[in-house]
């Protein structure tokens, strides 16, 4: 019964077959033969198009997390030094307008450097709120009281770690089936950068703190809340870099101890402003938990 059913639906080409010269059945052979190998080819040239796009991409959202990084380092840096200045430490005047200069400069370089990119990332016009919010920032100058002033940084570096979010999307940095290009993608725009926010939030509690002379109930819960995420956040971030290690481990090892390493040390010297037990000025403190 299976043997008719298999001659039935071979039957137009057996009939066509037995109807041609020897030399035609090898020439209708050869061009099936070289269809499916079209076919074949064609499939393998959308899928390495397809990878090299992928690929463009991604190179595309490294080119524009890098600068988008120092633009948060440098607005997290003037958010510290307003904040001591506005707390009382005078000598922090001159180095709040070259932190403001820094931040003008480092949005600029943001820009510059998605310009390029940001149709394909589908971030068409999201950095202009970003900058507008950094011009009203800069343009009040000191004239926000202490918190208020604090918020609003932050609440930009908030903006900018969710733009960051919206490139490793855009690109496909977090999206990557490759377990160790996404490792990488989520080690630098889910780990590294948030965690360079609760550092910068616990440096300009901690120096304002300092700046006042002693921390208050309030510094008091702000700084062990910030303090307390530390290090989860180091155990996350040491997990991601080691599985985005796969090539060179122990160079990434390095790393991670390094900054795990700079980390606890700032840890400790937040503990004596608590104590206040600190020696530090507020810019020594600053400079300090900057590096």
């Amino acid at each position: 019964m299976a043997r008719n059913w298999i001659a039935a639906v071979f039957a137009p080409a057996t009939m066509i077959m037995n109807r041609l010269r020897f030399g035609w059945k090898f020439a209708l052979v050869g061009l099936v033969v070289l269809a499916v190998e079209g076919w074949l080819l064609g499939e393998f040239v959308l899928k390495v198009d397809g990878d090299l796009a992928q690929v463009r991409q991604e190179q595309a959202g490294r080119a524009v997390l890098q600068p988008l990084k120092r633009a948060i380092e440098a607005v997290q840096k003037h958010r510290g030094l307003t904040r001591a200045l506005l707390t009382g430490d005078g000598a922090a005047a001159f180095k709040v307008r070259e932190a403001r200069a820094k931040v003008d400069e480092a949005f600029a370089a943001l820009a510059e450097a998605e310009a390029p990119h940001a149709a394909a990332l589908g971030l068409a016009g999201a950095l202009e709120p970003m900058q507008a919010a950094w011009k009203d920032l800069a343009g009040a100058g000191t004239k926000y009281v202490t918190r208020e002033n604090f918020r609003l940084h932050t609440d930009l570096v908030a903006a900018l770690l969710a733009h960051g979010r919206a490139i490793g999307l855009g690109s496909g940095l977090t999206l990557d089936p490759e377990a160790a290009s996404y490792f990488a993608g989520d080690l630098l725009v889910q780990r590294v950068l948030p965690l360079t926010e609760t550092m910068g939030v616990l440096r300009a509690s901690a120096a304002a703190a300092i700046a006042r002379g002693s921390a208050d109930a309030d510094d008091a819960a702000e700084i062990l809340s910030y303090a307390g995420q530390i290090r989860p956040a180091l155990w996350q971030m040491r997990e991601s870099a080691l599985r985005a290690a796969a090539a060179a481990p122990e160079a990434m090892q390095a790393k991670v101890a390094a900054t795990e390493a700079a980390a606890t040390t700032v840890l400790a010297e937040v503990d004596q402003v608590l104590a206040g037990a600190s020696g530090m000025k507020p810019g020594e403190f600053f400079a300090f938990a900057t590096k």
